[in-house]
């Protein structure tokens, strides 16, 4: 009896060590297969013709660079513009782009590349709020500035990738990465019409007033600005083309262009009302493919971007 209690304790005695040894070969299991599994992921993503994989991965030393939000996005048809102008050109622009992080990309690019003869930005993405940078913790990777931005914006997104390198795939931007893995993402733009629904709701209701952009956007702008001076980049501020009606019915756009005026020391290219056919939008603040490729044709033709004829 003595003998079989004694032989419960010890076995009782080895269960606490081995309990704790199992733990930590799963925890070695686990983060072996998480690191693993990341870095055959991130080998994919950097072989996409996504913007910010090619971003990252190689250098572009475009002539002309595009930075915005969405309107950013669709400010240019890319590869028409290139074939007009012979300037090679690269956009930075994404949907619900924010200053801070338009900043950083920016920075991130001219580490990376020559400076750019042209820095065309959509002045709109003073108004951006910073849901977007939590998507970009993908590419956090190659860039110590943008992981200090996630890190400060959202800590909590910060510690998940520390602790699993997977965690950077979670999101939009992986699946883009991975949708462009065998092509390139320059005809990004918008199809189809603005609705004929839509179309009467702008003219009959009445359009609320511009909140004024923040502080902090404006700061951001300002200093993207003037890193793109000190490097000897023409900046051209541009407010791309809006639905007409949504302009001419606000009672205060004006004002806020008079108050980027001011704030930046620089006139703004103020196309808002450039475009009247309604049949080159895609909705009130964006311009679908067509109205692209005519809003670069008037950009050219303004001399805003000019050519540079290939050599004969």
């Amino acid at each position: 009896m003595h003998s079989s209690t004694s032989s419960s304790r010890d076995a009782g005695r080895g269960g606490g060590p081995r309990l704790v040894l199992y733990v930590a070969i799963g925890a070695l299991l686990f983060i072996a297969a998480d690191r693993l599994f990341a870095a055959a992921l991130w080998s994919q993503v950097l072989r996409s013709g996504f913007r910010y994989s090619v971003l990252y991965r190689e250098p572009v030393n475009a002539d002309i660079v595009v930075l915005g939000n969405s309107r950013g996005m669709s400010l240019v048809d890319w590869p028409y513009l290139e074939r007009q102008t012979h300037l090679k050109t690269f956009n930075l622009s994404f949907n619900g782009l924010p200053p801070r992080l338009a900043r950083t990309l920016f920075l991130d690019y001219l580490d990376r590349n020559r400076a750019p003869s042209v820095l065309l930005l959509e002045m709109t993405t003073v108004f951006g709020a910073e849901a977007l940078t939590g998507e970009m913790k993908l590419y956090a990777q190659a860039s110590p500035r943008l992981a200090t931005l996630i890190a400060e914006e959202y800590p909590q997104l910060g510690w998940g990738m520390k602790l699993s390198k997977l965690y950077a795939f979670n999101g939009e931007m992986a699946m883009r990465s991975l949708y462009y893995r065998n092509r390139n993402d320059h005809d990004w733009l918008v199809d189809g019409r603005v609705s004929e629904e839509l179309l009467r709701y702008t003219e009959q209701r009445p359009v609320p007033r511009w909140e004024a952009p923040d502080a902090r956007n404006l700061d951001e702008v300002a200093e993207i600005i003037r890193v793109a001076r000190e490097r000897g980049i023409r900046v051209v501020p541009v407010i791309a083309p809006y639905l007409p009606a949504f302009v001419r019915k606000s009672p205060n756009f004006r004002e806020i262009v008079a108050g980027l005026d001011r704030r930046f020391g620089i006139p703004m290219l103020d196309y808002s009302l450039a475009i009247s056919d309604t049949a080159l939008f895609a909705d009130r603040y964006h311009l679908n493919r067509a109205g692209s490729k005519a809003f670069t044709e008037r950009l050219v033709a303004d001399g805003v971007l000019v050519s540079n004829p290939p050599p004969k």
